[in-house]
């Protein structure tokens, strides 16, 4: 279910993104700002709020329902930024992005382990796991919607 709501997200913020382009005229910057914004921001909220919950399963797998929902926002977001920096080179350029985007998925289980292993109150770890990923997320959205340009950098004649 949590990845269907991803897609869901994916397939929809595209569209709406360049229908609002087209219709008000807002810059594509400020679009790709703002779908950066509001898949960090509120995944990152989720990711605090699951380390306040306690052992509520229920409300823990919402949030994490609701988290992915809006980290999909992020597919109109930094992903196709590759294309609009270079857009000979955006091949080559989204697989350095891609490979570098994966590093998370190796890293954090192992960051994850080492908060969790050892003797002590499992769910005190368990929160700073989830404020860890929180601080992540709000940083890189932050980090973005700040310094990200996707300013046409390359062009070839």
């Amino acid at each position: 279910m949590t990845t269907g709501l991803n897609l869901v997200a994916c397939l929809f913020t595209g569209k709406i993104c360049d229908s609002i382009h087209k219709k008000w005229n807002f810059s594509r910057l400020f679009l790709i700002r703002a779908c950066v914004f509001i898949a960090g921001v509120p995944s990152a909220l989720f990711a605090f709020g699951m380390s306040i919950v306690g052992c509520n399963i229920s409300l823990i797998l919402s949030l994490v329902c609701l988290q992915n929902f809006f980290m999909g926002f992020d597919s109109a977001g930094s992903k196709p930024n590759a294309a609009f920096i270079a857009p000979a080179f955006a091949g080559f350029i989204m697989s350095i992005q891609n490979c570098l985007a994966c590093t998370p998925g190796f890293l954090s289980p192992i960051i994850a382990g080492g908060i969790l292993d050892g003797d002590g109150n499992l769910q005190s770890k368990w929160r700073t796991v989830f404020q860890l990923e929180a601080a992540v997320l709000f940083t890189g959205a932050l980090f973005f919607c700040v310094l990200g340009s996707g300013i046409f950098l390359i062009r070839l004649i």
